[in-house]
């Protein structure tokens, strides 16, 4: 009852905040909850178009289930998150999409392929989030599934650093579509592994305040 309460307090105060405003000259504030690499990736595009139009952005870098739990308590307006969609009660709508991409040396054995299949990623030394991440729970039951063979050659959070590890050699990886590649680094579509669904989700308290956010958000 007390979150509830909350909640309902942080909403209200919210749209005063924006009445506010509107008799005023200050720009429009809208806090978004995202984890790091869907700020970089998947919505960057979007938060400079509003910072443009002059609207005011606050980023809470957050995991799914944090920035879940931000919106849920009013803490934050919009949250981004991927795989699975939010709780039905919430405002939500899907934002992009993008497959999953093997990505290895431009030398290696698999190089020249338009696209794999995971029994092609057999025997590979694998660079991997922590276990416990949601990509990874998802990679370990996919590889598991097609009865994949294949060793940890290095766990690290963030897919910036699983790219520079096999930039340097430590082994090939797993990422979402969405992520641009150095030079001489090849991303090949993994085709039996799901599309990875980004969704933006919010309280349908604050749906009128959220708008402008998600009409970028949605933009290709």
């Amino acid at each position: 009852s007390g979150e509830q309460l909350a909640a309902v307090a942080l909403d209200n105060r919210r749209r005063l905040d924006e009445f506010l405003r509107e008799l005023g000259t200050a720009p429009p504030t809208h806090t978004i909850a995202a984890g790091r690499g869907t700020i970089r990736w998947v919505i960057a595009a979007a938060i400079s178009q509003l910072g443009r139009q002059g609207h005011k952005i606050r980023m809470i870098t957050a995991d799914r289930d944090g920035a879940l739990s931000a919106v849920l308590a009013g803490r934050t307006d919009v949250a981004v998150l991927a795989y699975d969609p939010p709780p039905s009660h919430l405002g939500m709508v899907e934002i992009a999409s993008y497959p999953q991409m093997l990505v290895i040396s431009s030398e290696h054995r698999l190089a020249a392929r338009q696209a794999v299949r995971l029994g092609d990623l057999d025997g590979l030394d694998l660079v991997v989030p922590p276990a416990g991440r949601a990509h990874r729970r998802a990679l370990d039951r996919a590889l598991l599934d097609a009865g994949v063979s294949w060793q940890v050659a290095a766990e690290v959070d963030g897919w910036d650093l699983l790219v520079h590890l096999v930039g340097l050699g430590i082994g090939a990886t797993i990422v979402n579509g969405c992520i641009q590649l150095p030079t001489g680094l090849r991303g090949i579509p993994i085709t039996d592994l799901p599309t990875v669904r980004y969704w933006a989700t919010w309280r349908p308290q604050r749906h009128a305040m959220v708008r402008p956010v998600l009409d970028k958000l949605r933009q290709p």
